[in-house]
């Protein structure tokens, strides 16, 4: 009889083992943060690239306007200028080894004007775009981040880079004659408000050498289910400045380009959790003393919340904490979410 009892406690036992392992799992699986980027470092693709303009070998990704490039390690280096245009390190640009990998894109973001055909306002540029995993969530926090460097033949370093999530493809369609047209400009690109961009007074880093970091959090409406890469503004919104910049590949031909050009790599999307909004407290308020007051109206979401420290409040972490002040005191909340941080305060004044 014990003998079957033992029995029967161990399965239990190890019943309760496998179903902790199970929900610390499942926990751990769920809250495991997933890049929402197709093919974030563009390693997968159709076919190697052979020569400038083929982004569309590469899965996911797309020309979203004009001709964005694809480079890999494994196209060949030879001296052949078609077969040297998009090779990895050395190729048409300048000389870049991949962040990760074997593979990646590149786009320009500035040609500046005078350009035959093309008034002042108008400037040449590429835009990158990207199919998403899946449609972000409503009022949920995105924090975006890609990887630059500035190619060694740019001659250029401007001050607009821009990442733009839409619930529906964007595509410039466009050829000379109608870029030559402010009109076009404003329905199709001065119109767009992406949700990270450069700051317009600060130019972007200029270094050939390393990697480069252009990031930003946003909340998203929900839907949005494709990215965007590149300039966003025709060139009454750029500023930039001309580098001395000469390269001359191994390859055999002399570059010459008069454009500012970023090798982008590494490109990643994480959902950071829902935002029910700026931190709350409740009005400035009189009680009689010994007694408590809830001091706020937050609603429990991803962010962290800190209250300034005070022996009269039950939590200083949780959303809404209980305050019981002897005397006149003032509250301070600060919640953080992404680099979405709010602060407010409330004055409980205590009657004697």
């Amino acid at each position: 009889m014990n003998k079957v009892l033992n029995s029967i406690f161990l399965i239990s036992k190890a019943k309760r083992a496998s179903a902790l392992f199970a929900f610390i799992f499942l926990n751990l699986f769920s809250n495991a943060q997933i890049n929402l980027i197709s093919n974030p470092s563009f390693e997968l693709n159709t076919g190697i690239p052979q020569n400038v303009y083929e982004i569309s070998k590469c899965q996911s990704w797309y020309s979203a306007f004009q001709s964005p490039d694809y480079f890999s390690t494994l196209s060949p280096p030879t001296t052949t200028l078609g077969n040297c245009a998009v090779s990895i390190p050395v190729n048409w640009a300048g000389s870049q080894k991949a962040k990760t990998g074997n593979f990646y894109a590149g786009i320009a973001i500035l040609i500046p004007p005078p350009q035959a055909g093309y008034p002042n306002f108008s400037i040449a540029f590429e835009l990158l775009g990207n199919k998403l995993n899946q449609p972000l969530l409503k009022d949920h926090i995105y924090d975006f981040k890609l990887h630059y460097s500035l190619a060694d033949g740019s001659a250029l370093i401007n001050n607009q880079l821009s990442a733009y999530f839409s619930q529906t493809q964007y595509t410039a369609n466009a050829n000379t004659f109608i870029m030559s047209n402010q009109s076009w400009y404003d329905t199709n690109i001065n119109n767009i408000n992406p949700q990270i961009n450069s700051d317009t007074t600060i130019f972007l880093n200029s270094d050939t050498v390393n990697w480069n970091k252009f990031e930003g959090c946003f909340i998203a409406s929900g839907g949005e289910e494709y990215l965007t890469i590149g300039n966003f503004r025709d060139n009454k919104f750029n500023n930039h400045i001309s580098l001395n910049s000469v390269f001359s590949p191994t390859c055999g031909f002399q570059q010459t380009t008069s454009e500012g050009y970023l090798y982008i790599d590494d490109v990643s999307l994480y959902d950071v959790g829902y935002y029910s909004g700026k931190a709350q407290c409740k009005n400035d308020t009189v009680i009689c003393f010994n007694s408590s007051i809830a001091i706020s109206n937050n609603i429990k979401d991803s962010s962290s919340i800190v209250w300034q420290a005070h022996p009269s409040l039950s939590c200083t972490s949780c959303p809404n904490p209980i305050a019981t002040p002897t005397v006149t005191t003032k509250y301070y909340i600060t919640k953080t979410l992404c680099s979405f941080i709010t602060k407010d305060s409330i004055t409980v004044t205590v009657i004697t």
